[in-house]
C-alpha cells in the first residue's frame, strides 16, 4: 500500500476507503487480507465465528502510528465471518463488528 493512499485513510480523505480497508481476499495466498483504521486502538485482533463463540483469534500489526492495522485469516472470510477485538489505551477490550465488513467484489 503506497504512502499517500495511507495518508488519504488517515486524513479521512479517500475516495473510495471500502478499496483499502476491510477484508480483501488475496488469490495468491488463499488468505483475506484485513485492514482496520481504529486511532484509538492499542491492538487489534480479528476473531473468526459467532459472537460469544469466537474460537480463532489472529493479531492485525499496527501498520502505522496513527491506528491503521493490518492482518490476514486463512482462506475466504466475508464481513460476517469475524469480529474485532479491540483493546483501547486504557487497556478495555471491545468487540464489534468491522464497519467496512460488508459484501464486496472483493469476493466475487
Amino acid at each position: 500500500m503506497a504512502e499517500e493512499e495511507i495518508q488519504q485513510i488517515i486524513e479521512s480523505r479517500h475516495q473510495a476507503p471500502h478499496a483499502v480497508l476491510g477484508p480483501h481476499y488475496s488469490k495468491q495466498d488463499h488468505r483475506t487480507v484485513i485492514r482496520v483504521f481504529l486511532p484509538q486502538a492499542k491492538e487489534v485482533f480479528a476473531a473468526q465465528g459467532g459472537e460469544g463463540r469466537r474460537t480463532l483469534k489472529h493479531e492485525l500489526v499496527k501498520i502505522h502510528p496513527s491506528g491503521l492495522f493490518e492482518g490476514s485469516l486463512p482462506g475466504l472470510i466475508n464481513g460476517s465471518g469475524y469480529w474485532l477485538i479491540v483493546t483501547d489505551e486504557q487497556g478495555a477490550e471491545h468487540t464489534l463488528r468491522d464497519p467496512y465488513a460488508i459484501k464486496s467484489s472483493a469476493f466475487t
